[in-house]
């Protein structure tokens, strides 16, 4: 991939990831720390979460500390994407959709494409014509979500000029915010 698209950041399939990572470890409570260290969101706690693994089983961790953890753990994500998705469910389910073009000469099978995407885009914005919320049904639900955890945590100002810093803290994490 950096032959072709040089600079490009490039993630891995966390799913992928893990059915190879299945194929040697059978431990359950190993395959939930796999999961647990690509969706960790700050490297304190995939670190912590890779320390769980290392005392459990050297190999696993070593087969993933292997791979480069900008590639596969949200925690090491750039932020220049702004998709935090760690499998490719959504290019798989839309490769599976235009299978069916694929045979086609090529200006055709782009213009059912087209029709498709058109189709499919229609069907949405129906659904969500009578929300009244101004996000989708699950990014609405990931926010209340957020918003219930969100009382666990305490801001403390850190005491800065502008009012910007602050730790916020809950029984058991400690996280540095600059807004």
């Amino acid at each position: 991939m950096q032959e072709v698209m040089p600079g490009v950041p490039h993630r891995f399939c966390a799913m992928h990831l893990w059915k190879n990572f299945t194929k040697q470890w059978k431990d359950m409570e190993l395959r939930g720390v796999v999961w647990q260290c690509a969706k960790a969101t700050t490297p304190a706690i995939f670190n912590a979460h890779m320390e769980r693994l290392k005392r459990k089983s050297i190999n696993a961790w070593e087969y993933l500390n292997k791979w480069p953890k900008e590639a596969w753990t949200k925690a090491y994500f750039n932020e220049w994407c702004k998709v935090d998705n760690i499998t490719n469910n959504n290019c798989e389910v839309f490769n599976a959709k235009i299978d069916k073009y694929r045979g086609k000469p090529i200006l055709t099978m782009l213009e059912e494409i087209r029709c498709y995407i058109m189709r499919k885009m229609g069907t949405n914005k129906l659904k969500l014509q009578d929300r009244t919320e101004k996000l989708c049904p699950m990014q609405q639900s990931r926010l209340e979500q957020q918003k219930v955890e969100s009382n666990k945590w305490t801001p403390i100002w850190s005491g800065d000029g502008d009012g910007n810093r602050y730790e916020v803290q809950n029984w058991q994490q400690k996280m540095d915010v600059d807004l």
